[in-house]
């Protein structure tokens, strides 16, 4: 009989590059920046990001918010998002050409014999 844990408990960001490579981001700050800069939390190589495109920022009430920065674009649930928006779990966003980031609220259960 097989059982589900959570390998981790803390809302995160899976991010898709344009090969289809992924990579996790875990939101464990009360505020972390997303862009093309040296100093962004999470750093995107992609020339149509602004140094600090956007921001997440976790709310009083345990929920978290996406904030544009940048004059560029974000995509968010097929829109463009003029300033800032809630994340749902699921949520997904585009940044620049060729970057997606999913909002997951827990880390994926993982399968133990």
């Amino acid at each position: 009989m097989a059982f589900s844990f959570f390998r981790g408990n803390k809302p995160s960001l899976l991010q898709t590059g344009p090969g289809g490579q992924s990579r996790s981001h875990v939101l464990d700050r009360p505020e972390m920046s997303i862009g093309r800069a040296a100093n962004a939390d999470i750093v995107v190589d992609d020339p149509f990001l602004a140094p600090i495109h956007a921001r997440i920022e976790k709310q009083s009430d345990g929920g978290f918010i996406i904030r544009r920065m940048g004059l560029n674009p974000i995509m968010l649930r097929g829109e463009a998002l003029l300033q800032t928006a809630s994340l749902k779990a699921g949520d997904s966003f585009r940044l620049g050409k060729d970057v997606e980031f999913q909002f997951v609220e827990k880390a994926p259960a993982k399968e133990v014999p």
